[in-house]
């Protein structure tokens, strides 16, 4: 099964047999998540929910946080939380999933290149975040980030115990970056960091047979690194590596 990565800034409802879509709207910024600004940009609640299908999964922000700008320590709330909350019950039944974390600001777990995990705050984000979706009658996805993955792998495990509680998947949008075997540009400093990271601990294969069997307890999708990455076959690589599905990037 493959997911499309859509990032269209107003979600159009697609045809019925078109392949299932993670809908995260756009990139955005502290600007986006002011009162009644996301939902704006989104084309309204009600554009927004009809845009959605059984087989998509749909990203509502909660907390206040951007890519770089990770949300404060605490449960910071944006300011129309409440109303995303209720968007969330009516969208909950009806979709694949419903995705809390964008890319990982909103559920990122640590801080620096293989530095702290902030493991006791991304586990109450965790459960409460998943309780809030399963109540409404969904599925919890969290957009985690590779690092976060790379360190819980080698930590406590806490994080994925507490996705695997509430009934979770995980989707990692730089999932690609842990493998030798995928194709993508290794010239990127933190790609290095994270192989040398694994190496230390485990030896010179990466991904090592315990980021391997980590991956392969609890249900992670990865993407693909785009049309490029499905081109060199690391579709394969990446189920070699322990994610149960595939995000193919798809801007529009």
């Amino acid at each position: 099964m493959m997911l499309h990565w859509d990032r269209a800034s107003q979600p159009m409802r697609a045809p019925d047999d078109a392949p299932g879509r993670i809908i995260l709207g756009r990139d955005t910024t502290l600007t986006d998540l002011a009162p009644g600004a996301w939902l704006s940009i989104v084309g309204g609640r009600e554009r927004f929910a009809q845009s959605i299908r059984p087989v998509d999964v749909a990203w509502v922000p909660l907390l206040r946080s951007q890519t770089d700008e990770l949300v404060a320590r605490e449960w910071d709330a944006i300011h129309d939380y409440a109303e995303h909350c209720a968007l969330i019950r009516e969208i909950a039944p009806h979709c694949a999933g419903v995705l809390i974390g964008n890319m990982g600001p909103e559920f990122c777990g640590h801080q620096g290149a293989g530095g702290h995990l902030f493991t006791r705050e991304s586990v109450e984000f965790v459960q409460r975040a998943g309780e809030l979706v399963r109540e409404a009658g969904g599925v919890p996805w969290f957009g985690s980030i590779d690092w976060t993955l790379l360190m819980d792998c080698y930590e406590r495990r806490a994080i994925r115990d507490a996705v695997r509680e509430v009934g979770g998947v995980q989707v990692c949008f730089t999932g690609f970056s842990v493998s030798d075997r995928c194709w993508f540009d290794r010239s990127f400093h933190h790609w290095r960091l994270q192989r040398d990271y694994q190496r230390r601990r485990s030896g010179p294969k990466t991904p090592s047979d315990e980021l391997v069997a980590y991956l392969s307890s609890v249900p992670v999708w990865s993407c693909c690194n785009g049309t490029g990455g499905l081109e060199h076959g690391n579709e394969t690589a990446l189920r070699e590596a322990g994610y149960c599905g595939i995000v193919l990037n798809q801007n529009r």
